[in-house]
């Protein structure tokens, strides 16, 4: 039986999307490197402490990436391209994930605006596995903190 990240891989590629495990140690290399391939000028990140411990916004600068906070004092037309750099990457941490449907739920909480990853021209979800289900009643159940949702 195929591991639950490999699951979700292969969903996601089934939605035209992508994915890949990657060490904690290699993240921040890895998100420089996909938002170079992708042509980012810019990243709106969530505030969370998950990025904060992979140190993702630092290593995004290093490579001559703006970084910017959410929330941003940047009006929506230049998050979606229309002003400024074109190429914009909302980075977010899905509070749970869904393996079988490639499913990612996200939070409109403060500092992790739910606009972050619609407003701009490519998505990077940082997933810890930790947070990885098999389905989306499990994934939501994880949320809700019950066993029976």
């Amino acid at each position: 039986m195929t591991d639950l990240p490999d699951r979700l891989i292969a969903a996601l590629t089934r939605r035209r999307a992508s994915g890949s495990v990657v060490d904690p140690a290699a993240a921040g290399e890895e998100a420089a490197r996909l938002l170079g391939e992708w042509s980012v000028e810019r990243a709106v990140i969530a505030d969370d402490p998950v990025l904060d411990d992979l140190g993702l916004a630092d290593r995004l600068r290093e490579a001559g990436i703006e970084v910017l906070g959410w929330p941003t004092d940047r009006a929506m037309p230049e998050l979606l391209g229309l002003e400024g750099p074109a190429a914009t990457c909302g980075i977010t941490v899905p509070v749970a994930a869904a393996a079988e449907r490639g499913t990612l739920a996200l939070a409109a909480i403060a500092g992790q605006g739910r606009s972050i990853d619609a407003a701009s021209a490519c998505h990077l979800a940082v997933l810890p596995v930790a947070r990885l289900r098999e389905g989306l009643g499990e994934a939501l159940a994880s949320i809700c903190g019950s066993a029976g949702a």
